[in-house]
């Protein structure tokens, strides 16, 4: 068995043949069509067997789907989050205090920013499920699901 690998979504997508990247997906063309209309990349397929991994990313790329491959381990490697006691801007950049060291990421370093809210609840003490819930979390004045806060995950390219 081979390593795993991930095929990651590249947008912007040009023209692209959604009948032809339908069956990919099991989906019809119109939602592939929105798919590919998203910004974000996203990770598509994941597959152990390089000939199949290979044959779909080649069909996606003749369809007009752009896509990058990335091998399971790298992503591995990243590591888990490592939430920053605080972070202030500076002539010579962004300092972030980690608590226990600190770093600059310079202005003129390649960074991959990615922020994340979530989803406003209905109403206060309420999932938008409509699940009581004790403790409500607020975000700007509008309740959001328990257990999840506003973040910004900051990716330093090396080289």
């Amino acid at each position: 068995m081979d390593t795993k690998r991930l095929l990651v979504s590249n947008p912007p997508h040009d023209n692209i043949d959604p009948m032809a990247a339908a069956a990919f997906f099991g989906l019809t063309a119109a939602e592939v069509r929105m798919k590919a209309n998203y910004s974000v990349p996203e990770i598509w397929f994941t597959q152990d067997e390089r000939e199949i991994f290979d044959e779909t990313a080649s069909s996606l790329a003749e369809a007009g789907l752009k896509t990058v491959t990335v091998d399971g381990q790298d992503i591995a490697d990243l590591g888990g989050p490592e939430p920053v006691a605080s972070v202030a801007f500076d002539e010579a950049g962004l300092k972030v205090d980690l608590g226990y060291s600190g770093l600059i990421v310079n202005y003129s370093d390649s960074v991959i920013g990615v922020f994340g809210r979530p989803e406003p609840t209905e109403e206060p003490g309420r999932s938008s499920l409509g699940r009581m819930r004790r403790r409500t979390p607020v975000l700007g004045g509008t309740p959001v699901a328990p257990g999840f806060a506003p973040f910004l995950d900051l990716y330093v390219m090396s080289d």
